[in-house]
């Protein structure tokens, strides 16, 4: 009985044409003439798929809005240009240039011209002797005091200096309580989109420490505002807002040692919207020795997109 095929959009390389030795039967014919309507199906939709793909897509959310994307489905979009979708992806969504799906989709749409590196390191060191705030509280944090200065051998600031090519906090309040400490701007290390992951400052004690002090120096990373607003600084660790050293004894906290800091929130850099600071604070309160010095930091940032401004 007759029948209307539509046609299987698979392309077959070849497919066999029977000679006269074989009689004229559906049986015989019909496989030649279905290879040539797959073949038909598979053409047509080839060139509605490449119609899709030459027609802007007329915004962003119109990209976000195509249901259930397939693994290398590319669409150009008004304004933004080419992108393409990687099933695979599990970059964080930071738009423009990495979008999910509003179906959720596994996968991500990845504007096209970038070039994902998985991790960076940036060294801040030396600092060049410049700190963006000093900072005099008697609880470290937000609150900070004084005006923006710069500490290099040739001043005469007495409670802390540049002159050893390390920041070294001259005094140490061991009666009193009152937290010192320093704030320094990290726009300039840091890419816009990336991730910051872990943060490595390189610290010491002054000499003589028989026990650990106590309140160690300690490293916290913040965000603000660019352009001020409500909330202030807004730290990258989602439970309490600094990293103490490590040290366990004395003689460990006078050796050269790392504070390891790992931000898990507000660690998406958007340099558009925040800026971004370093505070390194003094060691204060029973047993503070002078001295305590920080010797460089080391920035990890995951998600790297070359073509993003940095």
């Amino acid at each position: 009985m007759s029948e209307q095929y539509a046609g299987d959009p698979v392309w077959a390389d070849d497919f066999t044409l029977q000679d006269d030795s074989v009689p004229a039967t559906c049986a015989a014919v019909n496989p030649a003439l279905e290879a040539l309507g797959n073949r038909t199906a598979w053409l047509r939709e080839y060139i509605a798929t490449f119609n899709a793909f030459r027609t802007p897509v007329a915004s962003l959310a119109a990209l976000t809005a195509i249901t259930t994307p397939t693994n290398g489905l590319a669409r150009i979009v008004k304004k933004y240009g080419l992108y393409v979708f990687d099933t695979a992806s599990v970059i964080p969504a930071f738009s423009p240039w990495v979008l999910a799906a509003d179906d959720a989709t596994t996968g991500r749409w990845v504007r096209a011209g970038l070039t994902l590196r998985q991790a960076e390191w940036r060294t801040m060191n030396p600092f060049g002797g410049m700190c963006t705030k000093v900072m005099v509280a008697r609880s470290k944090g937000a609150a900070f005091a004084s005006d923006a200065r710069y500490y290099d051998g040739t001043n005469n600031q007495t409670w802390s200096d540049f002159s050893n090519g390390v920041q070294v906090f001259r005094i140490a309040d061991a009666i009193n309580g009152i937290a010192s400490g320093l704030m320094w701007r990290l726009d300039e290390f840091l890419w816009h989109g990336a991730t910051l992951s872990l943060v490595e400052a390189r610290v010491q004690g002054g000499a003589g420490h028989a026990s650990l002090p106590a309140f160690p120096m300690s490293v916290g990373v913040f965000r603000v505002p660019t352009f001020g607003g409500l909330g202030g600084l807004a730290s990258l660790l989602s439970s309490g807002d600094f990293t103490d050293s490590p040290a366990a004894t004395g003689p460990d906290y006078d050796a050269a040692h790392t504070i390891y800091l790992t931000p898990n929130q507000n660690h998406v850099i958007d340099k558009r919207t925040y800026s971004y600071f370093l505070q390194f604070w003094n060691e204060w309160g029973f047993n503070a020795l002078p001295g305590a010095s920080l010797i460089g930091v080391n920035l990890y940032q995951n998600n790297v997109f070359e073509g993003v401004y940095g």
